[in-house]
């Protein structure tokens, strides 16, 4: 096990109240939400481009554990791992000096599975059904609605054949 010294560790705690702050001020403050979307991940980047992947793993889960405290435990769990993960991976490119379109690439696959995992997890727990059966639903939800729309153009004397 690597021994850290204390300046990391001094680093990551600012680093985590910082992230943990943002994240707050995110949930609370509706028109600093988009911001806080990009900016939120940005701290993250530069502990991990500072220190290590140990130490920015650890920031992360305890951004997490303090967010589940002090919001809300499954939105803060999931907004520290989609923010850790993003900031990581943006940390990552920036110290292996990747180019422009892999970083972009990358940030985008990774906010593409943040967001699936949030949209499962809130399928799961909150709505405690499956996700099959979650679409399912979605789809007779719009099958009803298109069949509801063609029996409205069709009682206003509008001909179906077009």
């Amino acid at each position: 096990m690597k021994n850290y010294k204390s300046k990391a560790l001094t680093e990551a705690g600012l680093i985590t109240a910082l992230v943990v702050m943002l994240s707050l001020i995110n949930s609370y403050v509706p028109v600093f939400s988009m911001l806080g979307n990009f900016l939120i991940p940005i701290p993250f980047a530069v502990l991990y481009l500072r220190q290590d992947k140990f130490m920015t793993f650890g920031s992360v889960f305890a951004s997490a554990f303090l967010m589940a405290m002090l919001y809300n435990p499954i939105e803060g769990i999931l907004a520290s791992v989609i923010f850790g993960l993003t900031g990581i991976t943006l940390g990552f490119c920036i110290k292996k000096n990747k180019s422009m379109f892999f970083t972009i690439a990358s940030l985008a696959f990774v906010s593409i599975i943040g967001t699936l995992f949030r949209f499962v997890i809130y399928i799961i727990l909150i709505n405690k059904q499956s996700v099959a059966s979650f679409v399912n639903e979605l789809l007779k939800l719009f099958n009803s609605s298109i069949n509801e729309s063609i029996k409205f153009y069709t009682n206003m004397g509008v001909d179906t054949n077009t």
